[in-house]
Parts: C-alpha cells; sequence; structure tokens
C-alpha cells in the first residue's frame, strides 16, 4: 500500500486490542486488523498528516493533524464529526 511506502506518522490502538489505526505520511488514516495485519477501513484520505492519534472504545477517533486541528471521526462510518482548530 501507499502509505506503507511512504510511512507512518502515528498509531493507536483500539482498547480491546483487535484493531488499531494509522495515520499515514500521505495522508491517509486507516484502521488494521491486529491480529491478521490486514488493511481495512479508510477513514481520511487527503494531503494532512496526521500526528497523533487516540481510538476510544465508544467508537471516535481523534487526529491530531498538520494543519494543527484534532479532527473527531466515526470509526464506524469515517465521518466527521468536528473540527477544534
Amino acid at each position: 500500500p501507499r502509505a506503507a511506502r511512504r510511512g507512518q506518522g502515528a498509531v493507536a490502538f483500539h482498547p480491546d486490542g483487535a484493531s488499531f489505526a494509522t495515520a499515514g505520511l500521505d495522508g491517509t488514516i486507516r484502521l488494521w486488523d491486529a491480529v491478521t495485519g490486514k488493511p481495512g477501513r479508510v477513514l481520511r484520505r487527503g494531503s494532512l498528516v496526521g500526528h497523533a492519534l487516540a481510538v476510544s472504545g465508544a467508537g471516535l477517533l481523534a487526529a491530531s493533524l498538520s494543519d494543527r486541528t484534532v479532527r473527531l471521526l466515526d470509526v464506524a462510518t469515517g465521518k466527521e464529526l468536528h473540527a477544534i482548530r
């Protein structure tokens, strides 16, 4: 995958340990299966690099991005719920 070739800016594990999220240097935020290592849903694509991630057991992901914002995403849908500037 393109993100793997360019590297990762951040990684965060889901509290249950079954999955994790990465923020690629190519601007992609993706979920992964922690057991198989296979890529899952892409939550966000763009030009903004993720510097930090946090995943909650409530199905939310917080991403600190290179535009100095923190975006809150719904893990199930990938929809951005809120942006803090």
